[in-house]
């Protein structure tokens, strides 16, 4: 079992291979629901033409909420009573099995997905032409927009990928609950510190000098903190920036992976 600590190519690409064939049955049906959907919404459009392609729009909602869905359940099976017995014994590494469930649910999905919105809003566009005469621009994969966004993409689905591996029933609404929850903790936070650092920016009066209630928000004096506070502000965003274009999704996926090494020595119970 010792080789079983290791990564090596030829079983990996065994790992991503079962990994895909495992599901493939209802991979199929997916992407030919999926696709008929887009289809459909595709010929939709085509009754009020905007002129300029709707597709990047409707290709990144599905690309972010269908992506998220489904990393959400990528280690469905380590967290199964029936089915984790069979995960445990795989006769691979952990890191080869969680690298495949990665690779799957983000540059897999991103292409797949592409892949499909292409075929699917081109054929409906086809559609559009011969009925109505007219259609929508058609979608281009490789514009910076389309870029841009599959980066993004990568990025925030480390989130649900830990969720996914931290969680052992219902991760993708326990995902979002735990985003929800700690944006609300990190925005007081956020208000703590500009009190504690920048307190002449508050105004303790909620009422205005006419009598009215106030509607400053968190009674804080925005002019000035554009004045006292906007250099720090800006040095923080790029810090920030930093952060999330480099180390943020390296960091959840080693918390991920540790958490299914984890799961590994319960045995997925």
């Amino acid at each position: 079992m010792n080789e079983n600590r290791y990564f090596k190519a030829g079983r990996f690409a065994l790992v991503v291979k079962r990994d895909m064939a495992a599901g493939y049955r209802s991979i199929l049906l997916t992407a030919v629901a999926l696709g008929g959907v887009l289809f459909i919404l595709t010929f939709l459009t085509g009754i009020r033409p905007s002129g300029a392609s709707v597709h990047p729009g409707i290709w990144t909602g599905f690309l972010m909420a269908g992506g998220f869905i489904t990393t959400s359940l990528m280690f469905k099976e380590m967290h199964s009573k029936e089915r984790g017995h069979d995960w445990a014994m795989l006769p691979a590494s952990r890191l080869e099995m969680f690298v495949s469930r990665l690779i799957l649910s983000s540059l897999g999905w991103i292409i797949g997905f592409t892949a499909l919105y292409w075929a699917s809003s081109s054929l409906g566009e086809a559609v559009n032409r011969l009925v109505f005469g007219h259609g929508n621009a058609l979608f281009n994969p490789f514009t910076r927009y389309t870029l841009e966004i599959a980066l993004h993409y990568f990025i925030i689905q480390s989130v649900f990928l830990l969720g996914a591996a931290y969680f052992r029933k219902a991760h993708f609404i326990k995902t979002i609950l735990f985003i929800n929850v700690l944006n609300i903790l990190l925005a007081a936070l956020g208000l703590l510190l500009l009190k504690l650092f920048f307190w002449r920016v508050f105004t303790w009066d909620i009422f205005n000098e006419n009598g009215d209630f106030s509607s400053t928000m968190g009674w804080i004096n925005w002019d000035l903190v554009g004045q006292e506070a906007e250099q720090y502000f800006l040095a923080f965003a790029r810090v920030m920036k930093i952060i999330y274009f480099s180390v943020f999704a390296p960091i959840l996926w080693v918390v991920a992976y540790f958490r299914v090494k984890e799961k590994e020595v319960r045995n997925g119970i």
